[in-house]
């Protein structure tokens, strides 16, 4: 339904989330309606506007390296808000994000594994755009992390 919306700079935005995802199941029943977000303090926004929601705060940084706690905290906030949800994986890297090692991508499932997630989805495949030495498809190491995970 959407990539991170930002319930402070559009206070209405969780309203048309709703709206959305009742017209999507107007349309068609069975569907399932998923948001993407990385705002632990606007979790309790998004309750009840669409069934799944993406946590994605990425935990690895240039800046700060791996903060694990940021995984913690959105697990934390969705379990108390009773929120159903998926893990958004960072397998990536860029001017911002450090790209994980195979290490720090284990400790992201071993975190995510711990928790009530019903599903991930890794990003990504091919990002940034210019910079192929950081697509995930050229990492094989961490590919083979990828491989092991679903095998489970």
């Amino acid at each position: 339904m959407d990539d991170e919306p930002d319930a402070a700079a559009c206070p209405s935005a969780p309203t048309q989330m709703r709206e959305r995802s009742d017209l999507v199941k107007s349309l068609d029943h069975g569907a399932i309606t998923f948001l993407v977000d990385y705002k632990v303090d606007q979790l309790k926004l998004r309750a009840g506007t669409v069934d799944i929601i993406g946590l994605d705060d990425y935990p690895c940084s240039h800046e700060d390296g791996c903060r694990w706690e940021i995984i913690d905290e959105q697990i934390a906030e969705a379990d108390r808000l009773g929120l159903r949800y998926w893990a958004v994986i960072q397998a990536h890297g860029d001017d911002y994000y450090q790209q994980p090692t195979p290490d720090e991508l284990r400790e992201e499932f071993r975190r995510w594994r711990a928790s009530n997630m019903e599903g991930y989805l890794v990003f990504s495949w091919r990002w940034p755009p210019d910079d192929p030495t950081l697509w995930l498809e050229n990492h094989p190491e961490l590919l083979a992390v990828l491989a092991d995970e679903n095998a489970h």
